[in-house]
């Protein structure tokens, strides 16, 4: 294992286990400051509280999409970078995103080395001047 990181990741999936799969990648490099939450609702009361420095959306979840999420999530914490995790990786999903705010996009099945790279791509860019 890498050296403990710092950054404060959020986990925004309504599949439990996919959000275990994620935690399980995260603190095998490190990660150790990882909260979940299970809705798009959820998040945002979470970023208010957290400011995380990444979020990780994925896009259909029941009440809320992370569509719909994320400019609630881009409100309230402004500082975080939301990294989409999705299925659904259609051309207009993915613009709509990026117009939204998002930095990023990881498609559904992910890889250990595809999600990580994407997060450390996503985190550089943060601590970049």
């Amino acid at each position: 294992m890498e050296t403990e990181k710092k950054s404060t990741v959020l986990l925004v999936d309504d599949d439990s286990i996919m959000r275990s799969v994620l935690r399980i990648i995260l603190k095998s490099e490190g990660y150790l400051n990882i909260n979940e939450a299970s809705n798009g609702a959820d998040a945002i009361a979470q970023c208010l509280r957290l400011k995380p420095d990444l979020v990780l959306l994925d896009i259909n979840m029941p009440k809320m999409t992370g569509l719909q999420a994320l400019d609630g999530i881009l409100q309230a914490s402004p500082t975080s970078l939301v990294l989409m995790v999705s299925a659904q990786s259609s051309e207009d999903k993915v613009t709509e995103a990026l117009k939204k705010g998002a930095v990023g996009f990881v498609v559904k099945p992910i890889t250990a080395a595809n999600v990580l790279a994407k997060i450390e791509s996503c985190l550089r860019r943060k601590t970049s001047p």
